[in-house]
This record gives structure tokens, sequence and C-alpha cells, in this order.
């Protein structure tokens, strides 16, 4: 079904859906589709904040664009004039992304399960990769269990036309601007204890039910803190 309040909030050109079962496996999404002289665009976002700003800035400068998307996220755009996918994933790698190239072919998917099911890929085991895997029970991108099927890292875009592809990183942050003083213990732990406490509220706002994994250790006993802090009762 259409969201037509947030719909009637963008100029023509976006569009804006509620879709299930696809990039966020079951949860509900928004699928927000943008199309232009040049471009073709489909965000998949777990909370639609896209805005006009985001398809005008996309235009100039799609990394920059990037930077002010928030949340979880999969873009997937297509370039019409040079006739190349540009494939990003969100900053952190909340939701995860796969792909593989065969011939002319390009398959995308967040569930590497459903990649190696496709009747069209070949799942030719890595074996070179299985050391990794056994050592920390996970592969690291753009690594996978399979030689054709590659995981694209958090914070990078893939850029792929009939010929070529290149991995770029969009997400680089800003940890000290060159003549910024540096702040004293005290300020650095009343800073990053507000960023923790903004976190853990920003995820208790959200309609599901939360839950900490508790270790003991000194980052879930301050989730923990804050939580309890922030009303959360077990």
């Amino acid at each position: 079904s259409l969201l037509s309040e947030q719909q009637a909030q963008l100029k023509k050109g976006w569009k804006i859906e509620r879709t299930s079962n696809a990039f966020f496996q079951g949860k509900e999404e928004h699928l927000i589709h943008w199309d232009s002289e040049n471009w073709t665009i489909w965000l998949y976002q777990t909370e639609s904040k896209a805005t006009e700003r985001f398809g005008k800035l996309w235009q100039q400068d799609p990394f920059s664009a990037l930077d002010i998307l928030q949340d979880s996220f999969i873009l997937i755009a297509f370039e019409k004039k040079r006739e190349r996918y540009w494939i990003a994933r969100d900053s952190i790698g909340i939701k995860r992304l796969y792909w593989s190239k065969q011939g002319s072919k390009l398959f995308i998917s967040s569930d590497l399960k459903s990649l190696a099911k496709s009747p069209h890929l070949s799942t030719e085991l890595a074996d070179e990769h299985l050391a990794e895997y056994l050592s920390f029970r996970y592969i690291h991108a753009p690594r996978t269990l399979f030689k054709n099927i590659f995981s694209l890292p958090a914070g990078h875009v893939l850029i792929i036309d009939k010929n070529n592809h290149r991995e770029d990183r969009w997400y680089r942050p800003e940890w000290k601007k060159i003549d910024q003083t540096a702040p004293t213990l005290k300020q650095a732990v009343l800073e990053l204890d507000l960023i923790l406490r903004r976190s853990v509220e920003k995820i208790m706002m959200k309609p599901q039910r939360t839950g900490v994994l508790l270790s003991g250790g000194l980052d879930s006993s301050a989730i923990l803190y804050h939580a309890s802090q922030l009303g959360q009762t077990p």
C-alpha cells in the first residue's frame, strides 16, 4: 500500500511503498523508488527518512548523498548514461548484502542462502576460506564460503558495469580534526555516556520488544543501565 502522507511531502518522481519478505527478511520495510533522466534508484530502509534533498544531492555527488542517510539501508541505483549499477550498504552494516555476477546477469540479495539456491549461480565452495570460518565462525567481507558469491563490506558501495566492478568506501567518519583540541578524560567520558544513552533510547523507541544479551562485561552492563534508566523493565 502506498504511504500517501509521506509521499505528499516529496516531489513528483518519488514513490514510497511498504513491502515485506524482501531485503529485510520478513520485517516491514520501506521501498523508496525514484526515477529521473539519469538515474533510477531503489532504496530499502526500515524507516523511510529519505527526502527530496537526497535525490538532488545524489545527482551531484552520490557519496555525499549516502552520508545523509540514517539507520539501516540497502541502495540500488542504475546510472542510465553509463549503464552501470551502484549498490550501497549502510555504514554499520546492519543489513547484509551479497552479490554475484554471471555473464551479463547481476544477482543481489541480503540472504546468502537465497543466492546459493539460484540455479543460475555456481555454489562451488571456497576451500581457502574454511580456515577463517572455523577460526572466527565468520568470514569477513568481501569473502564468503562460495567462490563466486561476494559480500559487500559495511560502509561501501559497489560500482559495476558489463566489464568491470570496483568497491569504494563511502563512509569515512571524522574522528578528530587536525586543529581540534583533544577533550579531557572527564569530557570524553561524559560525551561517550551521552552517545550511548541516545543510542539505547533510539532502539527503545521502536515498536519491537528489546532485549539485552548480558556477558557481565562493561559494554552490556552499561547498555542495561541506560535501558533501565529509560524505563525498560525485564
